[in-house]
């Protein structure tokens, strides 16, 4: 699943495992650009990755020094290659 701009934004607003669940269970790979510009997405992606069996996640963007500060506190001993 490729989810792009606003709609990611709009799609993972609800920091929850059920809407998580709902949206990406049974996915085996979520890949999100720009990654940066979504408020927290630190905590959500650890979220995803600690409730979401089988889901490869896949985050860029062109900002890669905002992005690590944003996600990599919560996401230490999560990354798996």
């Amino acid at each position: 699943m490729l989810i792009y701009g606003a709609d990611t934004v709009r799609m993972i607003a609800d920091k929850s495992i059920s809407n998580y669940k709902r949206l990406f269970d049974g996915l085996e790979l979520l890949a999100i650009d720009e990654a940066q510009h979504i408020p927290e997405i630190g905590m959500k992606l650890k979220l995803m990755v600690d409730e979401i069996p089988g889901l490869s996640i896949i985050a860029t963007g062109s900002s890669s020094f905002d992005l690590q500060n944003q996600a990599g506190e919560p996401l230490v001993g999560r990354c798996t290659r």
